[in-house]
């Protein structure tokens, strides 16, 4: 039966879990037979582990980056021109690209990414 509602994070990263469990269990599988390189192997598994910590991130900061996103299109006053991220350093912040190229700040500080 087809759900209702789109898939939230939190299922995503559920399901991102289970693929992870399930590629290290296949994988060395087809490494045992010969028919994949554990090179190819272990990037397959690093790159979906890497899936779920950036949606493990946004799960964490989704609230943040929604006021922030709010906050940009009220200042737009439409939703035809999105929000530029801009990153100075130490840490991240979300800016609004202001007429004229100015950034105005939009949110507090957002968790940077591991």
């Amino acid at each position: 039966m087809p759900q209702l509602f789109a898939p939230t994070l939190q299922d995503q990263v559920a399901e991102v879990e289970r693929e992870v469990g399930l590629r290290v269990r296949v994988y060395r599988r087809r490494v045992d037979e010969g028919k994949m390189t554990q090179e190819k192997a272990d990037r397959g598994i690093e790159v979906m582990s890497a899936v779920g910590l950036t949606l493990r991130w946004l799960q964490k900061n989704e609230a943040k980056i929604k006021a922030a996103l709010g906050a940009a299109l009220l200042l737009a006053g439409c939703a035809h021109q999105p929000p530029a991220v801009y990153t100075p350093a130490p840490e991240p912040l979300i800016y609004w690209l202001a007429p004229g190229g100015a950034h105005v700040p939009l949110a507090e500080p957002i968790e940077r990414m591991p």
